[in-house]
């Protein structure tokens, strides 16, 4: 088991890409913090994993994150890996969108993601562990897609966070690293894209189809075990090829 012994906090564990990936940490043995601002659906994810407790977490509340923090560690001690996978999203024309989406969006895509990294690894320092702290972003923080002026910088921001934190970290073996998903199978995704989007995203991609949950699950498992010892400040696109695609047309 690659995560036998650890403590892993998963944010927005109650669903999508949370829930898969709090079930595969739990799978390899870890302890599993399952925080989500749904607490019915975190108590459901913990109940059915064989080492997990759940959590309620408003992630864009610096009050609530450090309470979170402070009753995970005493259950099952400093954490070793934090997942933020918690995340909201927004579709709107640029024009369209105001101050008040940015600031939202921002507090918690990006401030909320920090102060879970920044926190766990004040105690990660202290308690001498090599920890792992995963961000969740996008690639619509990688490349410019309409409609995502706010959700694309927020991810942006959350990437270039990713690298300086992992520059200052470095020093004491605490991996910073993201993982920036395409669009997945999942239950929110399905229904905010309608079927011209799907379209869309499936001509931009080479493999022509949507990635699955546990294809983040099996990226973020990499970064929390000690397979990763020595990756830090990388951004693992996980899209089916999107991002590093050009021009998509049948060649002789």
């Amino acid at each position: 088991m690659r995560l036998k012994g650890k403590h892993a906090i998963v944010t927005g564990a109650a669903a999508g890409l949370g829930e898969a990936i709090a079930r595969r940490f739990a799978a390899e043995g870890a302890m599993v913090t399952c925080l989500d601002l749904n607490m019915d659906g975190a108590v459901a994810v913990a109940e059915a994993l064989p080492n997990a407790r759940a959590g309620r977490v408003d992630v864009g509340s610096e009050e609530d994150i450090l309470a979170a923090i402070e009753a995970a560690t005493e259950t099952f001690g400093t954490p070793d890996i934090v997942v933020n996978s918690a995340g909201i999203g927004l579709q709107r024309a640029a024009l369209k969108t105001t101050a008040g989406d940015f600031e939202k969006i921002y507090r918690i895509n990006v401030i909320g993601s920090f102060l879970f990294c920044r926190e766990v690894a004040k105690r990660q320092i202290e308690a001498g562990l090599h920890g792992s702290l995963i961000n969740v972003a996008s690639v619509a923080g990688l490349r410019g897609s309409a409609g995502r002026v706010a959700y694309g910088a927020s991810k942006a921001a959350a990437i270039n966070m990713t690298q300086v934190m992992a520059n200052e970290l470095g020093a004491h073996r605490i991996r910073v690293n993201a993982i920036a998903p395409g669009p997945v199978e999942t239950d929110m995704v399905r229904k905010m894209h309608d079927a011209k989007a799907r379209e869309t995203w499936v001509r931009s991609m080479p493999t022509g189809e949507y990635g699955l949950p546990q294809d983040i699950a099996d990226t973020a498992l990499y970064l929390a075990s000690d397979e990763s010892r020595n990756v830090y400040g990388q951004v693992i696109a996980v899209d089916g090829g999107f991002a590093s695609s050009g021009l998509i047309f049948d060649v002789d």
